[in-house]
């Protein structure tokens, strides 16, 4: 059974509600791959050219959490409402959470390998009020991002 290597949560607020996952060391933009090669539409990811994250609404609160797995991880509870599967690869083995807005000020979050291809799974949900009918639902909203590696496996 994999276990949880390590992990590193990030609190970022963007005006503009995206998210680019970058490499931790260059800043440079990561492109994220289908391990099925089939074309998937999220709106609330993107691949293709550069990994982005795309909050529910403008201007909400995200929390951005990375986690290294020994293997495949287990299945994500049925709260995370959004998944996605695919690889990654980050030339220098460190990838980092950034706003719109460079906030070079983050910390990389380390994987322990350069130049690898890494499996990984994307979770995302949104967190609203929907226990306290007598305010309203949109007084706390926050994305939550969970991103999981583990070593692709290319047997």
């Amino acid at each position: 059974m994999a276990e949880c290597l390590g992990s590193l949560v990030y609190e970022l607020n963007d005006l503009y509600g995206n998210i680019n996952i970058v490499d931790g060391d260059s800043g440079a933009p990561l492109a994220a791959s289908l391990g099925t090669g089939a074309a998937e539409d999220h709106w609330w990811i993107e691949t293709d050219e550069e990994f982005l994250l795309r909050g529910s609404d403008r201007e909400i609160s995200a929390y951005v959490r990375f986690e290294l797995w020994s293997g495949p991880p287990p299945v994500a509870d049925s709260s995370w409402g959004r998944s996605w599967s695919g690889r990654l690869h980050v030339p220098s083995g460190k990838v980092q959470a950034r706003e719109n807005f460079d906030s070079e000020d983050q910390k990389s979050f380390d994987l322990g390998c350069a130049d690898v291809e890494w499996s990984m799974q994307v979770h995302a949900k949104t967190l609203r009020n929907s226990s306290d009918l007598d305010f309203p639902s949109d007084i706390f909203r926050v994305d939550l991002f969970k991103l999981r590696f583990w070593r692709f496996d290319h047997r």
